[in-house]
């Protein structure tokens, strides 16, 4: 018994080491049948004899993969046969286990497991013509059966098998005959096990939960440092645009001066056969916005422009739908309609000879002139 339970000590202790171990408190009742010299009574209809030859255990339950696990139990049990013998053990046990539907199957949550086990325990075997005092002995043994062990949701294991128990000693009856087969007691049992702490399950989702918060940080800082840059370029974007603004208004501040100088903007450019506004030229407009918008007094007269390579009357037509979308973008942009006029110069005005593509992008324009 002492070797029993120090085997059993070492068995938990070097498990405890495992990381990935799931512990379970295990609670067990079973129905016996002694097989020996003389065989105990089983009626199912009796319900005493159902409870005569009835058990209970309790324990520990280690799970160690999805193949191996052990369990430790002490246990009360009961063995008779009526007005003949009756057998009370009180055994410790270590059973081991190992799952063989990997074996056959690649992913299933259930379990099915040989069991091999070892024990011993307090025995008081008792009859009219053996041991009559009540006497209790030691007796150890060896156990193995089978066990289908079934997945409750995440709240635990229910598990259902027989094992068959072999004693050293051949008084389990209370009949010890010499030149006999020791003693057997046949088990059929139904179990419980409760997780103690997380299940693997639940370390699972919690691990699962834990990547996804993990992957969302990293984007959360890489979209925080991309924010920052956007801002970076947003603000120097404008620090520009108000410099262009300061600018425009110092030369204003000149043109006040004489007031019959006018002031000429060329970089509004447009694509072929086009009268739609190009990003690339909307900073110069929204300088131009700004600037009309501090100073009420100025007016400004927008003039369309084409290059050569069209009809003339396509080019007149085109070169005003130019100058009344810049008027537009203003008018949308708070600039009073009154303050502003347009005109289609078509393709009569050239800065440059039309004499290939890339002069003739740069006739493709709209002039401002501020009085």
């Amino acid at each position: 018994m002492k070797k029993l339970l120090a085997l059993a000590v070492l068995f938990l202790s070097a498990q405890a080491t495992y990381a990935q171990s799931e512990w379970a408190l295990h609670i067990s009742a079973e129905e016996t049948v002694t097989l020996g010299d003389q065989r105990s009574s089983f009626n199912f209809l009796s319900f005493t004899q159902l409870a005569a030859n009835s058990g209970m255990r309790a324990g520990f339950h280690y799970t160690k993969d999805n193949s191996l696990a052990a369990e430790v139990t002490l246990g009360v049990v009961g063995s008779s046969r009526p007005n003949t013998w009756f057998t009370k053990l009180v055994p410790v046990e270590v059973v081991g286990h190992y799952n063989v539907v990997p074996l056959l199957l690649d992913d299933s949550p259930l379990k099915f497991n040989v069991d091999l086990g070892i024990g011993s325990g307090l025995v008081r075997a008792r009859s009219a013509s053996y041991n009559s005092n009540g006497r209790f002995a030691f007796s150890e043994h060896m156990s193995a059966g089978l066990s289908l062990d079934i997945p409750v949701e995440d709240l635990g294991v229910l598990s259902f098998g027989f094992r068959n128990t072999y004693f050293i000693d051949d008084y389990i009856d209370a009949t010890p005959v010499d030149g006999t087969s020791n003693d057997q007691l046949l088990r059929f049992f139904t179990s419980a096990r409760v997780p103690l702490g997380p299940s693997a399950k639940t370390k699972a989702k919690i691990s699962e939960a834990e990547d996804l918060a993990a992957t969302l940080s990293q984007t959360l800082e890489s979209t925080k440092l991309e924010a920052t840059e956007n801002a970076a370029k947003a603000s120097a974007q404008i620090q520009s645009l108000e410099s262009q603004v300061q600018n425009m208004s110092a030369e204003l501040a000149d043109l006040k001066k004489a007031p019959k100088q006018q002031y000429i903007l060329q970089s509004v450019l447009f694509e072929i056969n086009s009268s739609e506004i190009r990003p690339t030229d909307v900073p110069e407009l929204t300088s131009l916005q700004a600037l009309l918008a501090n100073n009420t007094e100025l007016t400004a007269t927008i003039i369309g422009h084409t290059d050569d390579s069209g009809p003339a009357a396509f080019n007149e037509k085109l070169s005003l739908d130019r100058a009344s979308t810049v008027k537009a973008w203003l008018v949308e942009k708070g600039i009073d309609a009154s303050r502003l006029t347009i005109q289609g110069a078509s393709s009569t005005s050239p800065i440059v000879p039309n004499s290939q593509e890339s002069t003739r992008a740069v006739n493709r324009r709209t002039e401002i002139i501020l009085e």
